[in-house]
């Protein structure tokens, strides 16, 4: 089974009160998806699974083009106190490294939210017959974390580093983590 797990397009700005979930892909993050789903070619996608956040759910049906995209919460860190505190930092550090977050105080929520989503995938493929190829899309720091949590795999260490790009992300294939770049 491979996993593909990528960040979402780039998106709109929004102006508060309008909430973060409700940004979708602007032009050029459109174009960003339709060019990674080119690059990973014929690949057929038996599950597709976002963010609920707009700009995750269309980027995972450019990219997955095919089966129906299923919004898992656990893919958006939530509205609690993990949340705010990330939000806040983010305010701060702006797109930065997981290791940068981590220098700062971040490493137990991260790892918080990249654990329970770890869980809502695993139980999600449960339901699933066919299993070879999954896409999961969803927010950079995040899914940093959740690379970093997958145990016993080669390439994790090269997450903590990794700037992620609109559209880049990471490929685990049981035996390592492979970086998906431009």
């Amino acid at each position: 089974m491979k996993v593909y797990y990528i960040r979402h397009g780039k998106s709109a700005k929004v102006q508060p009160p309008a909430s973060d979930l409700k940004r979708s892909l602007n032009e050029e993050g459109q174009q960003q998806a339709e060019r990674r789903g080119a690059k990973l070619g014929s690949i057929h996608f038996n599950l597709v699974l976002s963010s609920p956040a707009i700009r995750a759910v269309e980027t995972a049906g450019i990219i997955g083009a095919g089966p129906a995209v299923s919004a898992l919460p656990q893919l958006y860190i939530p509205d609690n106190e993990d949340g705010k505190f990330l939000d806040a930092l983010f305010e701060r550090l702006g797109y930065a490294t997981l290791r940068e977050y981590e220098e700062n105080g971040a490493a137990a929520p991260l790892q918080r939210s990249a654990l329970a989503a770890i869980r809502a995938i695993q139980m999600c493929l449960m339901m699933v017959a066919r299993r070879e190829n999954i896409l999961v899309v969803g927010h950079a720091i995040l899914l940093n974390a959740i690379g970093v949590c997958l145990q016993g795999r080669t390439g994790k260490e090269a997450l903590h580093d990794f700037l992620m790009k609109e559209c880049e992300g990471f490929l685990d294939d049981g035996e390592k983590i492979t970086l998906i770049q431009d």
